[in-house]
């Protein structure tokens, strides 16, 4: 045993370069993943605290006015804490709003991440976050506007602190937005002199509270909030509520953070894989170059398993020492690029880093494993052979010599074609580590395009230009109101099988003859429905299907069979006529709660819930490119380091392998250009072959993976994959081969042939 330990250190030695390169490759791939996974465990761990420390509501009213000392003793008497949140919308330019607050005392507390807070009427703190997308620093300035305070003057601000809020760690505007907008919408903390100066026709009054009881179960939760609400409706003033957990400023992070740690994981298993076929062929072609050794060792009493041992510690010993590696950078490198990619859409207290035994066990124990039993088995296999055949070095494999030895044409393309079958398996490799990292570039360049396409989508398939979601049934006042079109909305839940979690959906009431919507035929029966195409697409519903609508404010659910899809609409909805879903929520059949109109209308902002127009969807794409561009771009690089270390390992494999033919090419003559036409040019032409062959292939996975990577958001994703994006993501990889191709040229023309001979019998 002592022989074949010294047999593993000779081998790295021998073969460093290799082995450097599968080194680097899976540094890389831990490092990143271990990076990605302390840092979202890591911020997971601050929201927490956050949250804690902040005392985050448990809900939140909105009414037409200050809720009355009454109502107020009446919640109180629940065993709950309730504090006021009036607050104001400050138009700073066309499209940017500073939602406005006192200083909040004992719920929702904000955490200072610089600064402090405004103890003067001229003193502002703002959210972290709406501060750097806005380049907003300590001891600048804000201007507000006159018509928000009762003197109407304006006010102008020293910001003297940037916070992270509990209730706003992710900027929602309002809860029913279809995302965050940290561009265009901040929080903005004044002191409680000023905020008695703001003018009441501009202020929304919310009472948020906060359980006292902190280990009530779900149950015990539900029927406390409805107690809440009675309590608080004695005044008559209710406008709406929203219930902690149904507050996208408060868990939209924590949902977004669930769906990217399985997506790096998988990517960081499938990339370990493919390295462990490079292990494999490389062994292989030793097992092949020692085979006189290995059937001299048999024959002398060794065992296959103490062989098999001997040859699987090299893959072993760099896999460990790449995951401790690896786990050093990323710990100390990638930890904070990936906190930044969070940072830059989500606010929280200032970031550090916790130790993850998870994150430490995931990319040190799940490598070595992929490792171990892909290489455990097909070193295995290639050992199975007699020592008398691999002193013969008979290594028949069922295919006969003749096939592929005598091929029509030059002796040139007679080598290159038996060099090819030869090596079938790595030029199998290279078809297969080329198909995954060529999905990796279509993705990443894709993306762009793709939320471009998702913003004109939103845009061109709005029903009307103007959608308004109501609090309540308000005539539209105005003359020129008079195309405005009643429909009624109902909010509701439908399980998503594959994200395992509940998906936001709306159930629309359409008047019969919509001018709106006049090509929808609406169906007859009340448990039938007409579903939008992105709904079916995102959920994989065909016609004839059931849909299983929940509603969680009504406490009740209804199963409707899909009896067709509406193309003409970019959100989740669930279209049927307004009678049936007057008679879902309990309603009479002339209620209504929304308009379709094409110009604005003329509704008091109190008793309007959201309105969706062009502008709103346009802020979703802006938001989603800020929020996922960094890991987008963090996928191209890493399949492009990726990329040429895979070429350079394998190729370098095929001519390491075929080292005593070239000596004998050169022996006999011929030159380095027409041995790298023998060699190099198989290689080549599986790549070309690979991208252009592959291509629907690609796509078909590309499309695959933007679904499921999409699957937290509240949209449904179509993948935009130009021409020009395709022809991009050949050229670059035609040109990182290009770089590869060229050094294995010089490497080629600078091979001794008397070296590889010289040890021949």
């Amino acid at each position: 045993m002592k022989v074949l330990n010294k047999r593993i250190f000779r081998g790295l030695k021998a073969g460093w370069l290799r082995y450097l390169c599968l080194f680097l490759l899976m540094v890389l791939m831990i490092s990143v993943t271990s990076g990605f996974l302390v840092a979202s465990d890591s911020i997971a761990k601050l929201n927490d605290e956050l949250k804690d420390k902040g005392k985050v509501e448990d809900g939140q009213i909105t009414s037409a006015y200050p809720l009355s000392d009454e109502a107020i003793s009446a919640m109180e008497a629940l065993d709950i804490e309730v504090q006021s949140m009036a607050n104001s919308n400050i138009k700073l330019t066309k499209n940017k709003t500073l939602r406005v607050y006192s200083n909040r005392k004992d719920i929702n507390k904000p955490t200072i991440n610089s600064g402090r807070l405004p103890s003067k009427p001229d003193e502002i703190a703002v959210n972290r976050l709406y501060a750097y997308n806005n380049n907003i620093k300590l001891g600048e300035y804000i201007n507000l506007d006159g018509e928000y305070f009762v003197d109407g003057a304006s006010r102008k601000l020293t910001v003297v602190g940037l916070v992270s809020l509990p209730d706003y760690n992710s900027a929602f505007s309002k809860n029913t937005d279809l995302i965050f907008n940290a561009i265009n919408f901040g929080i903005g903390i004044i002191s409680e002199d000023l905020s008695k100066e703001l003018s009441p026709a501009k202020l929304h009054y919310q009472t948020s509270y906060r359980f006292l009881d902190r280990s009530l179960d779900d149950n015990e939760t539900k029927d406390l909030n409805k107690k809440i609400l009675k309590a608080a409706g004695k005044d008559g003033t209710v406008m709406g509520y929203i219930f902690k957990k149904d507050n996208n400023g408060i868990n939209y992070v924590k949902n977004d953070m669930g769906g990217d740690r399985p997506m790096m994981i998988t990517l960081m298993c499938l990339m370990i894989l493919l390295i462990a076929f490079m292990f494999g062929v490389t062994i292989a072609g030793k097992v092949k170059e020692e085979s006189e050794i290995i059937g001299i060792l048999l024959a002398n009493g060794y065992r296959k398993n103490e062989l098999l041992r001997s040859y699987i510690a090299a893959p072993l010993i760099v896999t460990f020492s790449a995951a401790m590696v690896g786990n050093l950078i990323g710990y100390t490198l990638y930890v904070k690029t990936f906190s930044d990619i969070y940072y830059t859409s989500f606010d929280f207290p200032n970031f550090k880093a916790f130790f993850n035994l998870e994150a430490l066990v995931i990319t040190t124990v799940l490598p070595i494993s992929i490792i171990l039993v892909f290489n455990w088995f097909f070193i295995r296999n290639k050992l199975k052979h007699s020592p008398l055949a691999f002193m013969r070095k008979d290594f028949n494999t069922g295919l006969k010599v003749s096939k592929y030895s005598k091929m029509p044409g030059s002796f040139i393309n007679s080598f290159r074609s038996r060099v090819f079958m030869a090596n079938r398996g790595d030029y199998l490799i290279i078809v297969i580590g080329v198909l995954i990292i060529s999905v990796l570039f279509n993705f990443g360049l894709s993306a762009e395009p793709t939320f471009d396409n998702y913003s004109k989508e939103l845009s061109k398939n709005l029903i009307s230009k103007y959608q308004y979601v109501l609090k309540a049934p308000v005539p539209a006042s105005n003359s020129s109101d008079a195309e405005a079109e009643e429909y009624t909305i109902a909010a509701g839940n439908v399980y998503h099988k594959l994200r395992k979690s509940d998906e936001d959906v709306s159930l629309i009431g359409i008047k019969d003859k919509s001018k709106y919507l006049k090509d929808l035929k609406l169906p007859d029966r009340d448990d039938e429905v007409i579903i939008s195409k992105n709904m079916a697409a995102k959920f994989r519903f065909e016609k004839g299907d059931k849909v299983k609508l929940k509603s969680n404010i009504l406490d009740k659910s209804r199963t409707y069979k899909i009896v067709g899809t509406y193309d003409s609409s970019a959100s989740f909805a669930l279209f049927t006529r307004q009678s049936f879903v007057n008679k879902f929520i309990n309603k009479d059949e002339s209620f209504f709660n929304g308009y379709y109109a094409d110009k604005k209308l003329d509704i008091n902002e109190n008793f309007v819930a959201t309105i969706i127009d062009e502008s709103t969807v346009t802020d979703v794409a802006e938001q989603i490119n800020v929020s996922v561009g960094p890991i987008i771009d963090a996928f191209v690089l890493v399949a492009m380091v990726f990329l040429i270390a895979f070429m350079y390992v394998l190729t370098r494999i095929i001519t390491d392998k075929n080292r005593l033919q070239i000596a004998y090419l050169k022996v006999f003559g011929y030159r380095a250009g027409e041995i790298n036409k023998i060699y190099m040019m198989p290689a080549t032409i599986t790549l070309i072959a690979t991208l252009i062959l592959e291509i629907p292939l690609i796509q078909y996975l590309t499309k695959e993976l933007t679904y499921f990577s999409t699957l937290k958001f509240s949209g449904y994703f179509t993948m935009v994959t130009p021409p020009g994006v395709i022809i991009k993501a050949i050229s670059i990889s035609l040109g990182i081969y290009a770089l590869v191709y060229l050094i294995q040229m010089r490497r080629i023309s600078r091979m001794s042939f008397s070296e590889a001979l010289k040890n021949r019998e």
